[in-house]
């Protein structure tokens, strides 16, 4: 029969507990610590990195407006959509419009049903911009696609836009509404008159099939331009008596620029 020892304290490695210990505490506390590490970098990196990409944009540098937007696609994870949005912005800024169009459909995936209409607008410009690039390179059938795809985009975001394109049903206080019916009209403009274009039925008297090919070149573009200087105008009267300052505050020239800043 084995005799009942008394407990040896002196046996019990006290360093080894304690390290054990620790062990665990770091394990079950490190998923709280990288939760805690994400919203630190969130809360004091995107701002300042925000901050930077906005003033280089308001200098008009959108080369280098892209360039500091590019570190918070890894760090701003609650609402990446802006990211893509303002990057998309900085693009079409610097023309390159199938670049910004990249991004605004980014953002488009991301964003919330709530902040979903300035999106489909910008991204509608972005491939407006870029058929009339294609119209005025007598591109027409492409152009008339692209001008399509703008429009489809617009009418896919009827519900978050509040608006019925086809009775121009819209509320007043709706401004991203009352902006997407504007683009959508001057679209379905273009798109007319693109096909025009297309089908030779425009009212040029030439003798010469070559003279009339270089009136058609050079006329594209000038019929672009001026239908977008109408819309611009007829939109900048509504603006003023509306007393609004919301996109377009910046288009000018009949160059298309209807994007909105989201820093």
């Amino acid at each position: 029969m084995s005799k009942n020892r008394p407990f040896d304290l002196k046996k019990l490695d006290f360093e080894k507990i304690r390290r054990e210990k620790r062990r665990k505490l770091l394990r079950y506390s490190f998923p709280a610590c990288a939760v805690i590490l994400l919203v630190a970098i969130k809360l004091t990196s995107f701002p300042l990195l925000s901050l930077a990409a906005r003033a280089a944009y308001k200098n008009g540098d959108n080369s280098q407006a892209s360039f500091r937007l590019s570190p918070v696609y890894a760090v701003n994870l609650f609402e990446s959509y802006k990211v893509f949005f303002n990057d998309g912005n900085a693009l079409y800024k610097q023309a390159r419009y199938d670049s910004a169009e990249k991004q605004f459909r980014q953002a488009l995936q991301k964003a919330p049903k709530t902040h979903e209409c300035p999106v489909r607008i910008n991204l509608a410009l972005s491939i407006e911009a870029r058929a009339d690039t294609l119209a005025s390179e007598k591109r027409y059938d492409q152009a008339i696609i692209r001008y399509d795809e703008a429009n489809a985009v617009l009418h896919d975001g009827e519900d978050s836009c509040g608006v019925q394109f086809a009775s121009q049903t819209v509320d007043a206080n709706n401004d991203d509404g009352k902006t997407a019916i504007f683009i959508e009209q001057r679209i379905r403009q273009k798109l007319a008159q693109i096909k025009q274009l297309r089908n030779g039925d425009q009212d040029i008297s030439v003798t010469n099939p070559g003279d009339k090919e270089k009136v058609d070149a050079g006329s594209t573009d000038s019929k672009l331009k001026e239908l977008d200087k109408r819309f611009i105008d007829a939109y900048n009267e509504q603006r003023k008596s509306q007393e609004r300052n919301q996109h377009l505050e910046d288009y000018k020239d009949a160059t298309p620029d209807h994007t909105r800043r989201n820093w």
